[in-house]
């Protein structure tokens, strides 16, 4: 978006309702497309610069601090996505409902019809075999969700979960790819099932969370509450238990090897991101630029390797990019080059990238 856009009245009117939530559901959506498209987000900040003092609904006036407000704005906006989800699920468990419901009406009497027209040989039915749906949680961003049996849970940034519209065999499997925080319904009769490449988690009413991403070495399961039990599955079909968990215990496996560890842990550390909360515990740099690269979904070049071994521990509760490396500088003498996004040639921008190097 080139800088000679012109700023229409309406505009500061319109940013001025939605900052004191009067916007009506049509303003709404006019206001979000302009904060996920990138081209408009541009325009968004120059208004928000040249007209702050009209815009500002708080007695406080001084210059705002756009990195934070776009950073805020985004959060709402992905809360208001994940509500819309669970509301379009509630209209389609009710959609689905009557639809069994008008099934069980007219299936008997086109099975008697059926019947006659077939000179009274006996025709079987085929069951309607379950619909699949998938959530995805896009990068930085985080999802809620509530599947069918009452399982709930959140998708972390770059996740996926696939499962059925009802669960009729004897478990209620889903499909992760990612990390995910399950609050599994209780139901001793079925037991619930998170199956990934590389592991599948057997639980009954649990509270746990699961890190299994492609490009780590390791799968990771951590208990909140409840027992779950872990198996590992190997490239050649075969399932290998690694045993069970009880609550504040985590179990760490290789994909590769059959190295696996179990220790007691506490969870908190390891399921506050569905809070948007980043928690580092005595964590090497390494890993916390892993953590780091997919929440804000950038990525970091290392100039150092030495910068990598840095033992870093630190709580980061919503807080924008630019602030988490400023705090990287302070306290863990970490310098950072930004670099300017480029243009591809699909008309979209590339991934920020970010260079570390070690102050000296």
């Amino acid at each position: 978006m080139s800088e000679n856009i012109k700023i229409a009245g309406e505009d500061i009117v319109l940013i001025r309702k939605y900052f004191q939530k009067k916007c009506t559901k049509k303003e709404q959506v006019t206001f979000i497309n302009w904060i996920v498209s990138l081209e408009h987000e541009s325009k968004l900040r120059k208004i928000l610069r040249d007209h702050w003092d009209e815009i500002n609904v708080a007695e406080d006036s001084k210059d705002p601090d756009l990195d934070l407000i776009m950073g805020q704005l985004h959060r709402a906006i992905n809360i208001q996505f994940s509500q819309q989800r669970k509301d379009q699920s509630i209209a389609s468990q009710i959609y689905r409902y009557f639809s069994r419901v008008a099934a069980i009406l007219v299936l008997p009497l086109l099975a008697f019809f059926i019947w006659n027209l077939a000179g009274n040989k006996q025709i079987v039915l085929k069951e309607r075999q379950p619909v699949y749906a998938e959530i995805v949680s896009p990068p930085a961003a985080r999802v809620h969700f509530e599947l069918p049996d009452g399982t709930t849970g959140w998708l972390n940034s770059g996740s996926t979960l696939k499962f059925p519209d009802r669960f009729d065999s004897d478990e209620r499997e889903v499909l992760l790819t990612g990390e995910g925080y399950f609050d599994v319904f209780p139901n001793k009769a079925k037991p619930f099932v998170v199956s990934t490449k590389n592991s599948r988690i057997t639980a009954l009413g649990t509270i746990f969370n699961i890190l299994d991403n492609p490009q780590d070495e390791n799968v990771t399961a951590t208990i909140v509450s409840g027992r779950i039990r872990v198996e590992k599955l190997a490239d050649e079909g075969q399932v290998l238990t690694l045993g069970e968990l009880g609550p504040n215990q985590q179990l760490i496996f290789s994909r590769k090897t059959d190295f696996f560890e179990s220790k007691t842990v506490v969870p908190d550390y390891y399921t506050a991101w569905k809070d948007g909360k980043l928690v580092f515990r005595n964590k090497p740099m390494k890993e916390v630029i892993t953590k780091l690269s997919r929440w804000y979904n950038v990525d970091f070049e290392i100039a150092d390797e030495e910068l990598e071994k840095i033992i870093f521990r630190a709580t980061f509760v919503d807080e924008t990019l630019s602030e988490v490396l400023k705090v990287l500088n302070l306290t863990a003498s970490v310098g950072y080059i930004e670099h300017q996004r480029e243009i591809l040639q699909d008309g979209s921008y590339s991934k920020k990238k970010i260079t570390l190097y070690l102050n000296q």
